[in-house]
């Protein structure tokens, strides 16, 4: 176990890796326990090019088993996050997630990012285990599947909502670049077709390698181009050598960038900060992200939960990035299904997912899991409304996309400028 500083009666709130769980493959069987800590699986790249986004999809859970700790638990049981490392590698997905699935009787899985989901969600719907994925492959627009749960908006709803801020902002001629990885690649579709629908001009559209020494031919290419700006997605790494080389061969003229929060990362952002200038990253980048609501009760736990489990600045700076507000949503949801349902076990509580998000007469609208689980043990009906507002899923049980555009205002504080509607997105893809 690897103890994150906060504690749940003597025990620490920890993610618990898998290699170490392959150890317990003889004496272990898989499916969810009646007793023992709640396991919430947290599938995603761990290690490798996109280790980041595994970093960010561990600290949505911790940050969800922290405040579901502090109120008690799940029926007085420990919520514990387990690490379940994909890499970002389908060839290395599929048997990492198979042996989680086989020794580490988890009770819900979370994550499961573009790259490897086309691999890992048919194993994990196999399992019958309930899925809250921040997953964007299309394919599951018309998903059948009961236990699957996504809580964000498909990737190519995001692609084109990056069309579409680039359009409210004024611009007619933009480059799009996008890296060779899974996640970025899916949101090219979406914003191809959002540019051509909104009148856009494509000055030039750029796949580029991850994590090459140097982009100054496919640098040169855009700067040939002349766009108004850049829409653009992949690793921080990958992407601060880019600009730091367009800086360099554009002699300081650098057009503004339009990317996703996935990307406001403190590595990014102070590297940029350093090989360009402070106002360019403040002023001339733009991160869009699935909009959350600043709901205070909602926002205030989920700030105080970030702030009790990462360092101040980074803190500050995770509020807005991608995934972190919607799975820690998801699992919020999840804990209060299982309290609803008296049972950790998805073929129990799956179902009381709807039940205590969707609207009706009479429900309770609660902002936290401590408030939930205070009205279900009164016998109320509830509607969570969390750090994402509202979730409306529908009868493939997706949600419709909303988008929200930050700029980042300090080394770690950034500010809401801009919302792209889903009526918006629509049009966009046409």
């Amino acid at each position: 176990m690897v103890p994150l500083g906060s504690k749940f009666g003597s025990r620490p709130l920890a993610i618990v890796a898998v290699a170490s769980l392959a150890l317990l493959a003889g004496c272990s069987s898989g499916g969810s326990q009646s007793t023992g800590p709640v396991s919430v699986g947290v599938i995603a790249p761990f290690t490798g090019n996109q280790a980041f986004i595994g970093q960010f999809f561990g600290q949505a859970c911790n940050a969800a088993a922290y405040v579901v700790n502090k109120a008690g638990g799940v029926m007085h049981r420990h919520m514990q996050c387990v690490q379940v490392d994909n890499t970002g590698d389908p060839a290395d997905a599929g048997p990492n997630v198979a042996k989680a699935l086989a020794t580490a009787n988890l009770d819900l899985a979370v994550g499961l990012d573009s790259a490897t989901a086309a691999v890992t969600v048919p194993l994990v719907e196999h399992a019958n285990l309930t899925l809250v994925t921040l997953n964007g492959l299309s394919e599951y627009d018309h998903n059948s599947d009961p236990y699957f749960w996504r809580v964000e908006p498909d990737d190519t709803n995001e692609g084109a909502a990056l069309a579409a801020y680039a359009r409210q902002r004024g611009y007619s001629n933009v480059a799009v670049v996008f890296e060779n990885l899974g996640s970025a690649q899916s949101e090219v579709t979406g914003t191809a077709k959002g540019l051509k629908a909104l009148g856009v001009h494509t000055a030039i559209s750029l796949t580029i390698p991850s994590n090459a020494v140097s982009y100054a031919s496919e640098v040169a290419r855009v700067i040939a181009a002349h766009p108004q700006a850049i829409i653009m997605d992949g690793d921080p790494q990958s992407e601060t050598t880019f600009f730091t080389q367009y800086n360099q061969l554009s002699k300081g003229k650098v057009p503004p960038l339009i990317t996703t929060t996935d990307l406001l990362s403190t590595s990014f952002t102070t590297a940029l900060t350093k090989n360009i200038s402070k106002s360019f990253v403040q002023k001339n980048i733009a991160f869009l992200g699935y909009y959350f609501s600043n709901d205070a009760q909602a926002m205030t736990q989920y700030k105080g939960a970030l702030g009790k489990l990462l360092p101040k600045k980074q803190a500050a700076q995770d509020l807005t990035l991608s995934g972190l507000p919607t799975e820690y949503d998801g699992v919020i949801i999840a804990a209060l299904a299982m309290t609803m349902a008296h049972s950790a076990h998805s073929s129990a509580y799956n179902a009381d997912i709807l039940k205590v998000t969707q609207p009706r007469a009479g429900a309770t609208v609660v902002h936290t899991y401590a408030a939930g689980l205070t009205a279900l043990k009164a016998g109320k009906q509830i509607q969570y409304v969390g750090v994402d507002g509202a979730f409306k899923f529908d009868s493939s049980h997706n949600v419709a996309g909303q988008f929200q555009v930050f700029a980042q205002t300090s080394s770690s504080g950034t500010s809401p400028i801009a919302t792209v509607t889903p009526a918006l997105v629509t049009q966009a893809l046409g």
